[in-house]
């Protein structure tokens, strides 16, 4: 499968040559769909806590078998960006798109995983209570960064003209 065809030729593409891009899609998507986990975990699943809170102290083996078994957040969010993955071959523009979305909400994404196989310290200093900050300004700050990322990386090169009847 190409990762573009010569009609929806990208930037990445031109730029960094197409197997180079194609691993910078799939870096991305993989970042994404751990986005998209955090975001089904901490928004709708189990809502308001971070990844392990109902499963166990920290990352390991029994506890990564009992949140597998009970949060579906991980299965939607891999299907999710599997299929942003197959729209962003179709469509190379919708890619910073999709890096935009994974940088906003990336702070959200450290406060519900924390740091794997450290203790988890971002939930033992930040989380409960310690201070003020709440996962509702982090969901606020990666819908705010979205729209930001959006418009910026949807905004046509200076000079660029849009598409006429004539062209088009």
């Amino acid at each position: 499968m190409q990762i573009a065809a010569d009609h929806h030729a990208s930037p990445w593409s031109e730029r960094f040559g197409a197997d180079r891009a194609r691993r910078r899609w799939s870096l991305i998507c993989t970042a994404l769909a751990a986005t998209f986990t955090a975001l089904f975990h901490h928004g709708w699943f189990f809502r308001s806590t971070c990844m392990l809170n109902d499963f166990g102290p920290d990352y390991r083996l029994d506890v990564l078998a009992r949140w597998l078994s009970h949060d579906p957040s991980l299965l939607l969010g891999v299907l999710c960006a599997l299929a942003v993955y197959g729209a962003g071959v179709r469509q190379p523009r919708l890619r910073p798109l999709a890096l935009a979305f994974v940088l906003a909400f990336l702070p959200l994404s450290l406060w519900v995983w924390d740091v794997p196989f450290a203790g988890r310290p971002i939930c033992a200093s930040l989380h409960d209570g310690n201070i003020a900050l709440r996962g509702f300004h982090l969901w606020a700050l990666g819908g705010l960064g979205s729209c930001l990322g959006a418009v910026f990386s949807l905004r046509r090169a200076p000079g660029e003209l849009a598409p006429t009847a004539a062209t088009a």
